[in-house]
């Protein structure tokens, strides 16, 4: 994920910009950032698909390398389809829910989900804080979302000190790994992955707040549900 860039505004245009959208918050506006999201997905016999190999691709992506992005996740995700209509979309998507409520390693939505949630105003540094969607098996975070939580060293203290947790530099960012290779979990079995738990357990300023669902089958409920699994 990555945030509209501010080139082409004059220092004077942004601070009177950031005074706007301070102004909307003292009046209980929360104004949110739209941002740009890229969804890659590889089948699972995809080389990319390896985690370690996984890794090393994200972190070439010019991107990431130029420490421009926002936040990022990677992880087991379901495709589905969001236009097919009536009774089959209804079944699809009770399934859907049913299952990642099952197994919450499992992504499952559409970018349009969350393009208008990730960044928004911060009143303690007058800018837009990009957040995290959600805890996966790889977290991407910005610099700017570092310093939120405390700097580089803080948080990779705190991850750290929980064995299984990987921390490795992404140009001005960190990514960090909750274990070797991506989990889904399943919770009727015990299996709550307790890694990605240590993890969101950090990560939880940072987190989106608030996630919608599709509808039809798939109500907000749920998803939020979904949102907040690990916490």
């Amino acid at each position: 994920m990555t945030p509209r860039t501010y080139a082409g505004h004059t220092p004077e245009s942004l601070k009177e910009w950031f005074a706007h959208s301070k102004k909307l918050y003292d009046e209980g506006v929360r104004y949110l950032m739209p941002c740009t999201v890229l969804r890659i997905t590889f089948p699972l016999d995809h080389p990319l698909a390896k985690s370690d190999a996984c890794l090393t691709w994200i972190r070439s992506l010019r991107l990431v390398a130029s420490g421009e992005f926002a936040s990022g996740y990677a992880g087991y995700a379901l495709n589905h389809h969001s236009n097919i209509g009536g009774v089959s979309q209804r079944l699809m998507n009770e399934r859907l829910a049913a299952l990642v409520l099952q197994h919450p390693g499992f992504d499952w939505h559409n970018t349009h989900y969350i393009v208008d949630r990730l960044l928004p105003f911060n009143p303690q540094t007058d800018t837009f804080l990009p957040l995290i969607k959600r805890t996966n098996w790889l977290c991407l975070l910005s610099e700017r979302t570092i310093a939120h939580l405390g700097g580089r060293a803080h948080v990779t203290q705190l991850l750290t000190a929980t064995p299984g947790i990987d921390v490795d530099d992404a140009a001005s960012g960190i990514a960090i790994r909750a274990g070797s290779v991506p989990k889904t979990g399943d919770i009727p079995m015990g299996d709550t992955i307790p890694l990605f738990r240590s993890v969101a357990k950090v990560l939880r300023p940072v987190r989106m707040e608030t996630l919608r669902g599709p509808g039809n089958g798939f109500p907000d409920d749920r998803a939020q549900a979904w949102l907040e699994a690990f916490d």
